[in-house]
């Protein structure tokens, strides 16, 4: 199966120790502590991003989401579902275009759970 380059989605949101909020409890800073990708991924693949700390109480957990938590260019329409209190699940409504590079960003929709 093809798959597709996203180096800059990667420097975007990996290798950038997010800054994005300050937890109340110590200060602590949210960083993505695993995904489940690397420099490619499968034109069908869903991407999860595991951050270092809990953001979201159970009850958002398992329900797909139309919020816009990472915000990707080029856009790529989808949903999100946060499947426990740190992992975020990004599913495309259609295939990643072949040989493409996307870059990511924070939405202030996720940055409203850091408070």
């Amino acid at each position: 199966m093809k798959k597709l380059s996203i180096c800059l989605l990667l420097l975007s949101l990996i290798s950038i120790a997010f800054v994005a909020c300050n937890r109340s409890a110590g200060g602590a800073m949210v960083e993505i502590q695993s995904k489940n990708f690397e420099n490619e991924i499968l034109r069908n693949e869903n991407l999860s991003f595991t951050f270092n700390t809990t953001l979201v109480p159970d009850s958002l957990l398992m329900k797909w989401d139309s919020t816009a938590y990472i915000q990707f260019n080029p856009a790529i329409p989808g949903r999100f579902r946060w499947t426990s209190g740190n992992t975020l699940v990004f599913s495309p409504f259609e295939e990643f275009a072949p040989n493409s590079q996307f870059t990511g960003k924070l939405t202030k929709d996720l940055l409203k759970l850091c408070r």
